[in-house]
């Protein structure tokens, strides 16, 4: 079936539809190409003979599944007959002899010729049950005058032919009328006038004009003379034939003061199916009698200006519909570029965002590109210190829809951003705790679409001074460390799902990672590893490895501008494509680790000790130059709890959670913090998630211990 972010692609497909490469048979091409476009499962295309009640299929894709003819006398095919559009379903289909293989439904369109009588029909045959057939009706209302004209037009040229051998001398005027149904015109007005000249020639008139009917009366809208004013004196002739929808010849009695002594005019259907004419006329009789090969010559120019003029009008519809679609476009994209915008400063990283949208498009003099990928990054102060805050997500859908999730996307995070820098108490989150709630918010977010609107991201914060990163993945590519000339994914040890498939209580995990001075870090969608690869035989594979992403990576030095280029030379980039490339510089403290490793070995000997004083604050003082000592962290919230600062404490136990929520010796603790708090819901979950890491460990036995004693009291 047709879905409605293809509209971009259907249209333009449908512009190439109304013109078919030379040599093709028409009704086959587009049989094949509506099968195509539709997703429909089969498609053929029929004329009725005048006055018939038989549709003979002209052409079918596939064809050997398809009738040769069909009884359109009763049943639920009538209605074709009527100019009515049909939908049917299973049983229809039975009922009208149109019981195929796996066919579950069709939508039928009538062609109706320039008079107004039904010529054929096109059936649309699908696997599934329709729900709503007017998208498909809609495109083939669009489409089925084109192949009116079309059948109209191939039916007036086998007369022609006949015509040629029964009369040798008009095969000139014969190849004069294929050459104006071959000419490829600029403008409708050179169509007119290339018309009118050859009319001349062929029926040795002196001037043509052609008229059109307007509220006001029929007027004179392109003349073969510009100085010949004969033409107008002509309306009463021209509206008898509109009136009879007839080709007639006539005489100088008809014209008895327009210097005209013959005339002959044949009705044709420009623009929104207005009624015009085009005549022939002289000041002299005619040298040869106007038979029938005249008439028919004269209303296949007319059919074939008819069919021009609503070609063009056809694709200037569809070429209205796609200008609407890229303002459509051009609007959102102004929307989604202050989104993607970074906002940093830093003085330690250099970091780059590129985004390369598969979708591009024109709208007026701008050249621009939509989609659904996102990288960008800002500046945040984060418990004291600066940290940038790196983003880079990818919405499911191709052009408007992934632009519409990554809009959506990109909202909430800045969001996010913004209000963080104006709420002091959120400044005062760790970085753990500050991703954990972003993701979060981000996930409720998308969770409300019902999973018809999904992103995968990677989100990570990185320490300006120590260069510590944090940072969680939801079905994102991993991100990737360049160091010392070998690249390598960062590892992603809990694979969460796209966001808006979580559940508003999923466990989030903080990875961390520490980057070094000459750290490069790359972020990338997955159009990263979607190249179409050609090889050696003149085809392409789609690439299937993820790792040559990271032997590129090597080969251009984690470089960012080689690294699109040597992307863009392996092969057709088929999918979005966005990078956010980080480069660690410096760091302040280039000895801060070393001194960072001697404080932690220090506090673990004076917590040994019991001087719990002396190992927190060595503890806090090893955290302060590298948040990453995880060690030093579970050390510093043992002491606080030992030395009664319960609050210390429980913040110290819930960032290492974060970090490692399987780690047995810091849920029991933290537990255990929380059960002196107060916070006995907590202190309960965290005690339950303890005793499946260890179900008999002694420590676990105590504090189950304490909350049933808890429990009994709470009862009593």
């Amino acid at each position: 079936m047709v879905k409605l972010q293809d509209h971009s692609a259907l249209l333009e497909s449908l512009g190439r539809l109304l013109n078919p490469p030379p040599g093709e048979d028409f009704s086959a091409y587009v049989a094949s190409a509506l099968r195509t476009e539709l997703k429909a499962a089969a498609a053929l295309i029929g004329e009725i003979p005048p006055g018939g009640q038989e549709l003979q299929v002209l052409s079918g894709h596939p064809q050997d599944s398809l009738p040769r003819q069909l009884d359109l006398s009763s049943g639920p095919l009538n209605p074709i007959l009527d100019g009515q559009y049909c939908t049917l379903g299973a049983s229809e289909l039975e009922q009208s002899g149109l019981s195929l293989p796996d066919i579950q439904a069709a939508v039928c369109a009538p062609l109706i010729d320039p008079y107004g009588q039904t010529a054929g029909a096109i059936f649309t045959f699908f696997e599934h049950p329709i729900e709503d057939s007017s998208t498909i009706s809609g495109i083939l209302a669009l489409i089925s005058p084109r192949i009116a004209e079309e059948m109209e037009r191939k039916q007036a040229e086998e007369l022609i032919l006949q015509a040629t051998e029964e009369i040798d001398h008009f095969s000139t005027s014969l190849k004069e009328i294929h050459r104006l149904n071959v000419t490829d015109y600029d403008s409708l007005e050179a169509l007119f006038q290339d018309y009118l000249e050859t009319g001349c020639r062929v029926f040795e008139m002196e001037a043509g004009a052609i008229l059109q009917q307007y509220e006001t009366g029929l007027q004179v809208i392109h003349r073969s003379n510009p100085g010949d004013d004969r033409a107008d004196k002509t309306a009463q002739a021209a509206a008898r034939v509109i009136e009879q929808k007839a080709t007639l010849a006539m005489s100088a009695q008809d014209f008895s003061d327009a210097n005209i002594t013959a005339w002959v005019g044949s009705p044709v259907f420009l623009e929104d199916d207005a009624p015009a004419i085009i005549a022939f006329y002289s000041s002299s009789p005619l040298g040869v009698p106007f038979e029938l090969f005249h008439q028919e010559i004269l209303e296949l120019m007319a059919r074939s200006v008819s069919s021009e003029a609503q070609r063009r009008q056809a694709l200037k519809r569809i070429q209205e519909l796609k200008k609407q679609q890229d303002g459509d476009y051009f609007l959102t994209s102004l929307l989604i570029r202050p989104l993607s915008r970074p906002d940093f400063v830093s003085e330690n990283h250099k970091i780059q965002c590129v985004a390369n949208q598969k979708k591009t498009f024109s709208f007026r003099h701008w050249d621009d590109e939509l989609g659904g990928d996102l990288a960008t990054a800002y500046s945040l102060d984060l418990n004291g210190r600066k940290h940038i805050a790196l983003f880079n997500a990818d919405a499911m859908g191709k052009s408007m829809q992934g632009a519409g999730g990554a809009l959506v996307c990109g909202s909430v995070f800045t969001s996010i951003i913004k209000r963080t820098r104006k709420n002091p108490m959120l400044q005062k989150y760790s970085p753990e705790r500050w991703l954990k709630h972003a993701f979060l918010e981000l996930n409720d977010v998308f969770h409300s679409f019902d999973s018809s609107m999904l992103i995968s991201v990677n989100m990570a914060l990185i320490d300006e001074d120590s260069g510590t990163l944090y940072y969680v993945v939801a079905e994102h590519p991993l991100p990737v460390l360049y160091r010392n000339g070998r690249a390598r994914f960062l590892p992603d040890p809990y694979h969460y799902r796209k966001l808006g498939f979580q559940d508003a209580d999923s466990e989030i995990v903080i990875t961390i990672h520490s980057m070094d001075a000459g750290d490069c870090l790359i972020m990338g969608s997955d159009g990263r590893d979607d190249i179409l690869i050609p090889d050696s035989h003149g085809s392409s594979y789609m690439n299937e490895d993820e790792h040559l992403f990271l032997r590129i990576v090597e080969e251009v030095d984690g470089d960012l501008d080689e690294l699109m280029q040597a992307l863009h030379a392996r092969g057709e980039l088929t999918d979005d494509l966005s990078l956010l490339h980080l480069k660690c510089i410096k760091h302040k403290n280039s000895d801060a680790r070393s001194r960072s490793r001697d404080l932690q070995y220090q506090a673990q000997s004076e917590y040994s000790d019991g001087r719990f004083e002396k190992a927190y604050g060595l503890a806090m003082e090893a955290i302060e130059l590298n948040p990453a000592l995880s060690e030093s962290m579970k050390i510093a919230s043992f002491s606080a709890k030992m030395l009664g600062r319960l609050k210390e404490s429980a913040d110290l136990g819930e960032r290492l959670f974060l970090r490692y929520p399987d780690f047995f010796p810091n849920t029991i603790h933290l537990s255990n913090v929380h059960y002196l708090q107060g916070n006995l819901k907590r202190a309960r979950d965290l005690f339950l998630r303890a005793s499946r890491q260890k179900p008999d460990h002694p420590s676990g036995r105590r504090m189950e211990a304490l909350l049933r004693k808890k429990d009994s009291l709470i009862t009593t």
